[in-house]
């Protein structure tokens, strides 16, 4: 049978060649988008600033929206070559999410989690009781070829059932592992260093996320200060006697929903965003009662999980139970009314 001019090319086409026009075609095709913004942008210019940030801010949406959707590292790279200042509003917050993406997104094909796994020899002064959403400061070391540096971590502890050990233990590698990479630019969280996995008898494992509280790359000093700085929650910052004013507690807010739509442009859910998983640190320097308090970060991951995977059975909890969407509590079923009895102790 004759064999067409179609396939004589293509059976005499090596595969050097079949990459180097396949590189040619994305040299090309990155040229083009280039072409057109620069005379996208030529256009804009010509509008007044209040619609050249309108079509900014559309824009922005339409990534964002478009990282979200995406389901392949190469989608969010090529999504990247679109995030220039003079054409999208919020680039830096963007290009944060789209790396987190990526992380997330190469965390299903190449499965390596296990590098944020932190030391035991490298804490001290804590205790590992394992009880969900406790917190505690522990002392940190960490060595680098240039120096040693003594600081201070904060541990969120979490309790896993044995018989969905490996599941829970995966999903707390990998949020480990994405809020390493985490930065300022609408993650309101801190960086996580890694985790702890506690072995114990019985029918639980515990498990703790390692927090930064201290810039450990930038820390003037090598020595651990003489007073650990201080979470403290805005539950407890309520109690206090100077109480948020309206500009902090619009900031807050403004935080806590930026950070929660990173984290969903991300494909990953918080799962319990309230008032105790809002923290600010105290440290000799700085104080929520001077206005100084560093904050406010997102804490409280640990029911938080990939948007794909299901939920974990969540232990009633009082304070929680109350930022539950009304279609999921069960007050009729329960002997106390959570109102009633709790409302003083709420925000």
């Amino acid at each position: 049978m004759r064999k067409s001019r179609a396939q004589i090319i293509q059976q005499k086409a090596s595969t050097f060649s079949k990459l180097k026009r396949t590189e040619l075609d994305q040299d090309k095709t990155r040229r083009l988008s280039a072409d057109i913004t620069y005379f996208n942008n030529a256009l804009q210019e010509l509008l007044d600033d209040a619609h050249q940030l309108v079509i900014k801010n559309g824009m922005a949406a339409l990534l964002r929206d478009l990282i979200s959707r995406s389901t392949d590292g190469s989608e969010v790279e090529a999504i990247q070559d679109f995030l220039h200042e003079d054409a999208v509003a919020d680039t830096a917050a963007l290009e944060a999410v789209s790396q987190v993406k990526q992380t997330r997104l190469i965390l299903g094909v190449d499965r390596r989690p296990e590098l944020t796994k932190v030391k035991y020899a490298n804490l001290s002064k804590f205790q590992p009781v394992g009880e969900d959403g406790k917190r505690e400061v522990a002392e940190y070391k960490t060595s680098s070829s240039k120096r040693t540096v003594h600081s201070y971590v904060l541990l969120e502890w979490k309790r896993v059932d044995k018989k969905t050990d490996q599941k829970i233990k995966r999903r707390i590698m990998e949020l480990a592992l994405l809020m390493g990479t985490y930065s300022n630019n609408g993650f309101n969280s801190l960086k996580c260093l890694g985790f702890l996995e506690w072995n114990m008898p019985g029918q639980h494992n515990t498990y703790a996320y390692v927090f930064e509280i201290v810039d450990l790359l930038n820390v003037p000093k090598q020595d651990v200060a003489p007073t650990p700085p201080t979470p403290i929650s805005l539950r407890s910052v309520l109690t206090l006697p100077r109480k948020p004013s309206l500009t902090e507690r619009i900031a807050m807010s403004l935080a806590v929903a930026e950070t929660a739509l990173q984290m969903h442009t991300a494909g990953w859910l918080h799962k319990g965003i309230c008032a105790d998983a809002i923290l600010f640190i105290n440290t000799e320097q700085t104080s929520w009662q001077k206005s100084t308090s560093l904050g406010p970060y997102v804490a409280g991951y640990e029911f938080s999980r990939n948007s794909f995977e299901e939920t974990e059975t969540v232990p009633f909890d009082v304070k929680q139970a109350l930022y539950w969407h009304p279609a999921i509590r069960d007050f009729n079923q329960r002997s106390n009314n959570l109102f009633a009895k709790n409302m003083t102790s709420t925000l």
